[in-house]
């Protein structure tokens, strides 16, 4: 289970709003996000997959994709704790047993000024050459 803190959606939670349905509840919540972006250009991240930091297991691979804007798999990753995880190189095993290097970023993968949906750049990103 996450909440909503966990997943990066405090800015849409309003704890002063009154009474909600699991208000109670989250009042006691760590209000920390574990949940990021995860690039790897060798593989496509894929649910259920762990991530090392070094031998140590410190997270689990939510859903991946591969991105043809930016020619690598992007997917989620949900921390088990907080850290900085955010520009870091950490270990992605699949399911086949196979170890990646896995980028840890801050969604979104790409445009993050947001200028493309704001209508302030009409330039589609090239897709990479392979």
């Amino acid at each position: 289970d996450m909440t909503p803190f966990e997943a990066g959606l405090a800015p849409f939670v309003n704890m002063d709003k009154g009474d909600f349905i699991g208000r109670t509840a989250l009042l006691t919540k760590e209000r920390h996000c574990c949940l990021f972006g995860v690039t790897c250009s060798t593989k496509t991240p894929a649910a259920g997959a762990l991530v090392f930091d070094g031998d140590r297991e410190v997270g689990r691979i939510t859903a991946g994709i591969p991105s043809p804007t930016l020619g690598l798999g992007v997917g989620y990753v949900h921390f088990n704790a907080r850290g900085d995880w955010v520009g870091r190189t950490l270990a992605m095993r699949l399911p086949d047993g196979s170890l990646h290097d896995a980028q840890i970023v801050q969604p979104p993968f790409f445009d993050p000024d947001k200028k493309i949906v704001r209508g302030l750049d009409r330039s589609i990103p090239e897709r990479p050459a392979n």
